[in-house]
Order: C-alpha cells, then sequence, then structure tokens
C-alpha cells in the first residue's frame, strides 16, 4: 500500500467536509487523523513493519510540507499521535496526488447548471437553482448528483430540457437514442430523472406510491418502453384519414395505437355509460359479456397524457352533441385501485363514478378477498386523511378490519352487469 497516497486523500476527504472548505472564516481547526485509530496494526509489536512504512510515508509528506507530525510525548521519530493537513499546502497536496479539488469539481458542476438553465421550464430551473445554492452553501447534493461523473448528471439535464418537447409517444430506448445517442444511456440516469420529476415537476404534486413508478412516470411524458394501443368495446364511430370506421364491429374488443387516437374525431358514441377498466382479464370477460349501451375502455392501471386524450375526445363529443354520459371506472378494491380512479378524476376534471368498489362489493366477495402485510395496511390506512378518497373511507375501514383487499378479477361478472344497469 501506499501510505502517503493513503494519509493524504484521508486528510483531504476530512477537509473538505469541514466548514473551512466552505467558509474562509470559519475556526481554523487542525485538519487531523489519528495514527491508532485509521492504522491499528501501527500499535502491533509483532508487525513492526506497518509502523515503519507509516512512520517513512509520514515523514517523507512532512519534507514535501503538506502534512505535519505529531509524535507520542518522549517518543519523538518513533510512534506517530496525529498527522494534521498542512492547510498552506493544499494546491501542492491536490498535485501530488493527481486529484481534482472539490471545489474545481464543485465549479464545473456550476458551468453546466447556468449552460442549461437558459433551456429549462420552470420547474427544472427550481431543480437547477437549488443545486446552485446547496453547492454555495456547503450542502450535499450526491443524492442528484455525482461530481466524479458530471457527464452522468449532463444526461439528466438534457432530459429534463427535452421533455416539453415530446409530441407523442416515444420508445424509451429511441428516445435514448436519439438525444443520448446511446439507446440505453437513458437506463444509467432513469432513477435520478425520475427522483427529480417526482420531486419538482407540477404534474406529479399528487403523484402516490405505485409498483410501477418508472414505467408510469416517464409515460406521463410520453417515453414508453414499447408503442402501445387502447382497447375498446362497444357502440363507437370514428373519422380517421376521411373515413369512417365503425368499432363495435370488433369483438370483443379493438385495439388502436395512441397516435392514431390523437388524431380521430368521434362521429357516434351509442352509449349511456363510458366505462374504464383497471385490469385487461376483468375488461376481456366484461366486454364478452355485451353489457347493453356501455363503451369500455380498458385504462392499464394508470393512465398518462396521451390516453387522457380518449377521455378528452369522449367529453367534447357529448358536449357538441348534448349527449348526457355517465362516466365511471371499475377498478381493484385497494390501494392502488383508489388511487388511479383518484388520478384519473384529477388529471381528467370528469365527475368519474366508482363502480363495484365499494364495502357492499367486498363483503359480497370477502371469501375471494386476500391478506395484506402490516405495511400495506399503514399505507392504506393513510388516505383516510386525503379528502380526495372520502368516499372510499368505510370500504378502507373495513378492510382494515379485515386485513384484506379484493382484486377485481375476483369480482362475478354478473355483479358488474347488474351494478351497470343502476348508471344506465
Amino acid at each position: 500500500m501506499d501510505y502517503g497516497k493513503k494519509i493524504l486523500n484521508l486528510l483531504l476527504d476530512k477537509y473538505e467536509r469541514s466548514s473551512q472548505r466552505i467558509n474562509e472564516e470559519a475556526v481554523k481547526r487542525s485538519i487531523s487523523i489519528k495514527v491508532k485509530e485509521t492504522f491499528p496494526l501501527y500499535y502491533d509489536d509483532s508487525t513492526p513493519r506497518y509502523k515503519e512504512e507509516i512512520n517513512e510515508a509520514a515523514l517523507g509528506l512532512e519534507q514535501q510540507e503538506l502534512v505535519q507530525l505529531i509524535w507520542q510525548k518522549h517518543e519523538e521519530g518513533n510512534i506517530l499521535e496525529k498527522i494534521s493537513l498542512n492547510a498552506l499546502n493544499l494546491d501542492k497536496a491536490y498535485a501530488f496526488l493527481g486529484r481534482v479539488s472539490r471545489a474545481d469539481k464543485e465549479g464545473a458542476c456550476l458551468k453546466l447548471l447556468d449552460k442549461y438553465l437558459p433551456d429549462l421550464e420552470p420547474w427544472a430551473r427550481q431543480f437547477v437553482q437549488e443545486i446552485s445554492t446547496r453547492i454555495t452553501e456547503g450542502k450535499g447534493i450526491a443524492a442528484y448528483v455525482d461530481l466524479d461523473d458530471l457527464a452522468a448528471f449532463e444526461k439528466v439535464l438534457k432530459v429534463m430540457a427535452a421533455l416539453p418537447e415530446i409530441k407523442e409517444e416515444i420508445p424509451k430506448r429511441v428516445f435514448s437514442l436519439q438525444l443520448l445517442q446511446n439507446s440505453k444511456a437513458l437506463e444509467q440516469v432513469e432513477n435520478t430523472v425520475i427522483r427529480v420529476l417526482k420531486e419538482y415537476h407540477p404534474a406529479l404534486a399528487a403523484w402516490e406510491e405505485r409498483e410501477d413508478d418508472k414505467k408510469s412516470i416517464l409515460a406521463e411524458f410520453g417515453i414508453i418502453d414499447s408503442l402501445q394501443y387502447v382497447y375498446f368495446h362497444g357502440p363507437l364511430k370514428v373519422r380517421a384519414s376521411g373515413q369512417e370506421a365503425d368499432l363495435n364491429l370488433f369483438q370483443p374488443a379493438v385495439g388502436l395505437p395512441v397516435e392514431f387516437i390523437k388524431n380521430m374525431e368521434i362521429t357516434y358514441l351509442g352509449a349511456k355509460v363510458v366505462l374504464s377498466v383497471e385490469n385487461l382479464t376483468s375488461f376481456y370477460q366484461l366486454a364478452k359479456a355485451l353489457p347493453p349501451q356501455v363503451f369500455m375502455i380498458y385504462l392499464g392501471g394508470y393512465h398518462n397524457r396521451y390516453r387522457r386524450e380518449l377521455f378528452f375526445k369522449l367529453q367534447d363529443y357529448c358536449v357538441r352533441m348534448q349527449r348526457q354520459v355517465c362516466f365511471a371506472h371499475w377498478g381493484d378494491i385497494d390501494y392502488g385501485g383508489f388511487s388511479i380512479l383518484a388520478d384519473l378524476r384529477h388529471k381528467t376534471g370528469l365527475p368519474i363514478k366508482a363502480l363495484g368498489m365499494d364495502k357492499g362489493a367486498l363483503q359480497q366477495h370477502l371469501a375471494m378477498a386476500s391478506p395484506f402485510t402490516k405495511s400495506y395496511g399503514k399505507k392504506l390506512a393513510n388516505l383516510l386523511e386525503k379528502p380526495a378518497f372520502n368516499e372510499f373511507y368505510p370500504t378502507i375501514r373495513f378492510m382494515l378490519e379485515k386485513g384484506v383487499r379484493l382484486e377485481q378479477e375476483a369480482i362475478d361478472i354478473g355483479f358488474i352487469l347488474e351494478r351497470l344497469k343502476e348508471l344506465c
């Protein structure tokens, strides 16, 4: 081991964590390491070579005026007690190690932040400004920035700047290749990008924790794993490229790419209920039962801004044609199901009713319910403190009492058909 470099690196690490590096007026305490704590084998008489090698390395650093040595009383030149950094020769110490100082790394980071600041939206500028402030105040930024890998952080900034330019869904690897010149580069910084989005982007202010956070958050901004289709069932006619298509001819359902939906025009809706369904199995089961006067949409969990396009088109059609249509949603009776509906209501602004997600539905299918963990129960109980979930309070309390949740696949389709009649 090169004990000289080891000693000097430890001292500089300690210096960079100290207030002296940030504030020139800070109390100038000695930056030191205790030899006994740092090198326990130094005091092992059975292996004197450790002491000899460390002494030799420390004396070499002292000769170059990089450190000051404190010897044990009456053991000068023999047993070291402490080694202190010579704060007057910091530049020389960094040069000796070939090491870039933290101050220089932070300076490079500040230049990078200034470079991207003009191209960012307000939420992203807030993030950049807070990182800049933390640097100047000597606070930690490791949660977002690795100062030893600013190239990775620049990729994060590039993604943040590019998000507003996404006009239609784009596969993640294509986006990564076009923006970062490598199809897998986004994956390398994905966690940081998502953390910044969750903490700073206004569209995610009410975002609930979920299992597929990465996929859902990126999809909200149009970045998807693969091209997406939306599946429908029911009486709907649309026009695209000058031609009209009757989607009700496709049984039990039809899937259309999001890009098509974005450009299509709704010309006919022969339904009294527009029902979104959380899970694919339940969607197909209900579609095969051919519920009358119901137009169904497979939601696939949390929607994104491109899937919301369909809800807005349906709403516009109803307003234009002065049609009274009931919007409803059927999902799991659990934390995720409630959160998905709350998110859908919030993002679309529609008065969407819950279907088959109440206490009575759970009681009737209690034998099919699944138990949940203590930590899940705490998360579920937190919903009782949120007004957006007030209609589910009785159901949530019953779930907590019984310690169960219910997936919608466990609910009898006949039960849902009866509930649909009440909506119609």
